[in-house]
């Protein structure tokens, strides 16, 4: 979660508390200055015991929280900002749901350049911190005794820091990991453990890819959309971004090279594997998903 600079939310804020306190003291002079007009006025006031004050009653302040999320991950987040708003009486979040992270930052972005900005989002724009656009977190964790630091995983955390500063707190923190179905491992005698490398997925792919009438009704894998996928899967066979004297970029090294021609093998070439891409939001995500669930696709790989 980022929380943005709030320096002219919180003047107007504070100009409003200062305004409605010259207004309360404005009227207890006039009333005063009335009481005092005449002395049965003041004799009357005096023989009766002063009414107590009511106690000043502080409107809670509303802020925006953006965040792009849907299905389960979507309620859950509404379900925890539901149970913050019941928990107190100072603040109220008003949460803002996106269609998804780029949709977000679309947003983010306009909302910037218009000088009209959420309190806080759900994003990860390291570039952005380093340009100011954000406010760090330090400051207001310091105000929490119960923070501990060790909660997270502390990679994730680390991400979130820049130039010493914590701008970032980990909500969600992104891993590939593979999801397959069972029965249908078990069914072409696939034990999971022996699927090391790519290429033994792919071959296990291709057991259990069903074809009929020269096209895929079932596809052995489905990686998921998103070039941070593939990226993931270069990393994984010893690739890297840019060479460790940092002068050198390497994408065009063979394990980016083999790596994504393979991808491109299985899916266009072979008919193994599959991939949703595009649509509103995370319709790709829940069709990726949606395939495995209903026995299309033995498994895919995904956060």
């Amino acid at each position: 979660m980022i929380v943005f600079k709030k320096g002219l939310l919180f003047t107007m804020v504070m100009s409003f508390i200062l305004l409605a306190a010259c207004g309360t003291g404005g009227e207890k002079t006039n009333n005063t200055a009335n009481t005092a007009a005449g002395n049965e006025a003041e004799t009357a006031v005096n023989t009766e015991p002063a009414a107590p004050e009511e106690p000043e009653v502080k409107e809670p302040v509303t802020i925006e929280f953006w965040y792009g999320l849907g299905g389960k991950l979507g309620e859950h987040m509404k379900t925890l900002i539901d149970e913050f708003n019941a928990s107190q009486q100072e603040v109220i979040v008003k949460g803002i749901v996106q269609a998804d992270y780029a949709e977000t930052e679309q947003k983010l972005q306009a909302a910037i350049a218009a000088g009209k900005v959420p309190a806080a989002v759900l994003a990860s724009n390291v570039d952005w911190a380093r340009k100011g656009y954000f406010a760090p977190m330090d400051d207001m964790i310091a105000q929490y005794p119960d923070y501990n630091k060790e909660d997270f995983v502390q990679t994730f955390l680390t991400q979130g820091q820049v130039d010493g500063k914590q701008y970032f707190i980990p909500m969600y923190g992104t891993t590939q990991v593979m999801y397959y179905r069972k029965d249908m491992f078990e069914k072409a005698g696939i034990k999971p453990e022996e699927v090391k490398t790519w290429e033994d997925l792919a071959a296990a792919a291709a057991k259990m890819t069903q074809k009929a009438d020269g096209k895929t009704t079932v596809y052995g894998w489905e990686p998921m959309w998103g070039y941070e996928n593939m990226l993931d899967a270069v990393l994984s066979k010893g690739g890297r971004i840019l060479s460790e004297d940092g002068k050198t970029v390497m994408i065009d090294s063979p394990e980016w090279v083999d790596t994504w021609s393979l991808f491109g093998k299985w899916i266009h070439e072979d008919g193994i594997m599959s991939i949703h891409s595009g649509g509103q939001g995370w319709e790709y995500w829940y069709k990726t998903i949606d395939d495995v669930m209903k026995s299309q696709a033995a498994g895919y790989t995904g956060s």
